[in-house]
């Protein structure tokens, strides 16, 4: 199993290209440090992309293979085995109204760990934001709606952590932000993708309605070592992604 596409292995590519200096591994196996994020990534099937991954991945550790996810050996149990919907955007967005958007900062860190907690606790990080540019939306001081960009790689740039808090929906605030970042990137001649649940037709109606268009089903194994699997409880939802 090979990546055909450079987005079939978006985890890979983004660690062995833009953002190697985030990367943890040795030549067949990769990850982001686990202040960034829970992916990890193999470059393809063999016994040297396994035993890599088995000494950058803790004992108790949960993480997400997504992308090339050949048949695992027995030391991995698969705790969730699922898929996400890839879509990527080429055309500019409406251009948003902004005034009341930001670029969010370190000191706003537990604010977008709050926030992204209510809509997909585990995947954003203490240092997730150093990937790229998160911009928020605050009504009366507080931080209500925000997304950003994570992974990147080879001329694609993933727009992630778009989320809103549940009293705010509705008012148009994700289309807002994601539309600003479409717009940025493909300034900077980026070509934007995300990933979002297949069954989370709200979201992919909004992206669609912003220029996304689908691109592929990723394979998502959510995984961990066997040996401790049967006392340990998953702390990460896997259902419903949406731009996590």
């Amino acid at each position: 199993m090979t990546a055909v596409h450079v987005l079939d292995n978006p985890v890979w590519e983004s660690l062995t290209s833009d953002q190697s200096d985030f990367s943890l591994g040795g030549q067949y196996a990769k990850r982001y440090p686990a202040e960034f994020g829970p992916f990890v990534a193999i470059e393809g099937p063999g016994t040297l992309a396994f035993s890599e991954l088995e000494t950058i991945v803790g004992s108790d550790e949960l993480v997400f293979l997504a992308g090339i996810a050949p048949p695992l050996p027995p030391v991995w149990e698969i705790v969730e085995d699922s898929s996400m919907l890839q879509m990527v955007c080429k055309r500019r967005a409406d251009d948003p109204v902004n005034g009341d958007i930001s670029t969010l900062t370190q000191v706003d860190v537990p604010e977008m760990l709050a926030l992204t907690g209510l809509a997909f606790p585990g995947f954003f990080r203490n240092r997730t934001r150093e990937l790229g540019t998160y911009l928020g939306i605050r009504v009366n001081s507080t931080l209500v709606a925000m997304a950003g960009e994570r992974m990147m790689c080879r001329g694609f740039r993933e727009i992630s952590a778009v989320c809103t808090h549940p009293e705010w929906l509705r008012r148009g605030m994700a289309g807002r932000l994601v539309a600003q970042l479409v717009n940025s990137n493909l300034e900077q001649r980026l070509t934007p993708f995300l990933h979002v649940g297949h069954g989370n037709e709200r979201a992919q109606w909004l992206y669609k309605k912003l220029g996304f268009v689908k691109r592929a089903s990723i394979r998502l194994l959510l995984i961990r070592k066997a040996s401790s699997y049967s006392t340990f409880k998953s702390p990460l939802p896997v259902a419903g992604l949406h731009s996590r």
